[in-house]
């Protein structure tokens, strides 16, 4: 059986709740904030940590195009959450720009190039014998698409790119994960498909995604693959109801909750050289443990900015919300999307550059 970390008080929740009827909001759908992380596509896209600095040293200019890759795996279990590889990142170039870092492209024209061409002319000829057959026949063109686009990524995500190019740093959990555990990284880290990347760089968006609330909405709303939870972002992000009446002093609570937390767990990771995996596996033993304390503090700020009952069930309460958000949109009414309202007028008060930083060492 899976374990988990308990960070709400268990009396006020039912895991039997049924939320199935939970609608899509559009207020957390548009404008999209967040992703699964790129699909290189090809091994020849991916360099050793020692080849990608080693690259960098000799061209700092490739860091434009040259990028540490973080997976799931990575984030959890690696100290100081840090990504083994680099990924050759051309998203957003065409051809002839990308072909100016010269030794890169040549990386990417030697390995990728020579497959993505066999494969797109493998499924053309697939498809022409298909609609030999039967003219309505339904083709696949993915490799064809590959091959056109042979220098850039599989999925290179660039919805993400340009959502992300304003912010000093963004958050990421495992896409499959059996444990509550959001983090920040710095703009440079790019996230692996295996890496869910939720573009918000401030301390109450955080709060709030790595709170317990927003972890039971997961557990229930989530796929799973074998026994682990699986973050599906069509069925958890999109139905996921934020605060919708939080005063700043709330906020502003939630926030300072968060950071404290963040602050303190990060600390703890470093004094006793842990991953986050390492220190999420002791919250789930019984006794007293410093990072419960602020987990719980940061739930009880969250609590109260939703205006929740703690003694009621949370899934229930986080329901109605939903159900009421998706008739306020069908009703043309405002609503609180995710992330700092409107009304917070000094945003850059709420982030820091605490986050995940890429270690050169």
């Amino acid at each position: 059986m899976q374990k988990h970390v308990e960070v709400i008080i268990n009396s006020s929740l039912s895991l039997n709740t049924d939320v199935t009827s939970a609608k899509a909001l559009q207020c957390n759908k548009k404008p999209k904030k967040v992703f699964q992380g790129q699909t290189h596509g090809h091994e020849g896209f991916l360099l050793t940590k020692e080849e990608g600095i080693k690259l960098l040293k000799k061209n700092p200019e490739y860091k434009n195009v040259l990028k540490p890759f973080l997976v799931g795996e990575e984030l959890v279990g690696n100290k100081n959450a840090q990504p083994g590889r680099f990924v050759i990142d051309f998203s957003q170039m065409d051809i002839l720009k990308a072909s100016t870092y010269k030794d890169i492209f040549k990386i990417i024209e030697k390995i990728v190039l020579p497959e993505r061409e066999a494969r797109g002319k493998e499924q053309e000829d697939v498809n022409k014998e298909l609609l030999k057959n039967d003219p309505k026949a339904k083709i696949n063109k993915h490799h064809i698409n590959f091959y056109k686009n042979w220098w850039m990524l599989s999925y290179g995500r660039e919805d993400m790119l340009n959502e992300r190019s304003n912010l000093k740093r963004y958050i990421s959990c495992a896409r499959v994960t059996q444990r509550p555990i959001f983090e920040f990284f710095e703009n440079y880290i790019n996230p692996n498909d295996k890496v869910m990347a939720f573009m918000f760089e401030d301390d109450y968006s955080f709060g709030i995604i790595q709170s317990g609330i927003h972890w039971k909405w997961f557990l229930k709303k989530c796929t799973t693959l074998g026994q682990t939870p699986n973050y599906n972002s069509a069925a958890i992000w999109d139905t996921f109801p934020w605060p919708q009446t939080p005063t700043e002093v709330q906020i502003k609570k939630v926030a300072a909750a968060a950071k404290a937390f963040h602050i303190q767990r990060t600390a703890t990771l470093k004094q006793y050289n842990m991953s986050l995996r390492d220190l999420y596996r002791l919250l789930e033993q019984p006794g007293a443990n410093p990072i419960k304390d602020l987990h719980a503090a940061l739930d009880k700020a969250v609590m109260e900015a939703y205006g929740f009952d703690d003694t009621k069930d949370i899934l229930a309460q986080l329901l109605a919300l939903n159900l009421l958000v998706a008739d306020k949109e069908n009703r043309k009414e405002k609503v609180q999307a995710p992330g700092l309202p409107e009304f917070v007028k000094n945003k850059e008060d709420y982030v820091s550059d605490e986050c995940v930083r890429f270690e050169w060492g």
